[in-house]
């Protein structure tokens, strides 16, 4: 007996759907506060990257895209991130990390994001002028304990100037 293309199809779909809802992943938003201070020591001609990590235990690094700090605001700035990792999330901390360090106007540009994901030029935090770090929950999604979980991390930190960080003219 032949079966209908249809009953393929359906067969098809059905056999499909549950890879569709295996997408589980960590999830990061938060905010980064800009102080005037900071953004003064950045312009056009001199450059500044924002980074901006969460560190979880035994789970691959999570990094926002890189933002370019070129101009001054007049007051202090807000960066908002969000970032989703395909990844299992587990009842832990996360350490967020964020970081600026100086560019050129050569290395980077005020008008062109950077590429995402990074390569091996990438600013470590070992070069930053300022800098901001927290410990914060991975809150896990209520889900069955044997399955992989969804978590989401929280975060609002605000940059200072790193000690011993050289004092910039734009």
């Amino acid at each position: 007996m032949r079966l209908p293309a249809q009953f393929h199809l359906i067969v098809l779909a059905c056999a499909a759907l549950p890879l569709v809802a295996c997408e589980h992943g960590i999830d990061l938003q938060g905010k980064v506060s800009v102080p005037t201070q900071v953004q003064q020591m950045f312009s056009a001609s001199h450059p500044g990257e924002l980074v901006v990590t969460a560190q979880i235990p035994g789970q691959p690094d999570i990094t926002a895209p890189s933002v370019i700090l070129c101009a001054p605001a007049a007051g202090e700035r807000i960066i908002d991130v969000k970032v989703l990792k395909l990844a299992c999330a587990s009842e832990d901390t996360a350490l967020i990390s964020a970081w600026v360090v100086p560019r050129t106007a050569n290395e980077v540009s005020c008008t062109v994001p950077p590429p995402h994901p990074r390569s091996a030029d990438a600013p470590q935090s070992s070069d930053a002028v300022a800098l901001a770090r927290a410990v914060v929950p991975v809150s896990i999604a209520t889900m069955d304990p044997s399955a992989c979980k969804d978590g989401s991390i929280s975060f609002a930190v605000t940059l200072a100037p790193a000690l011993g960080a050289p004092a910039r003219s734009p």
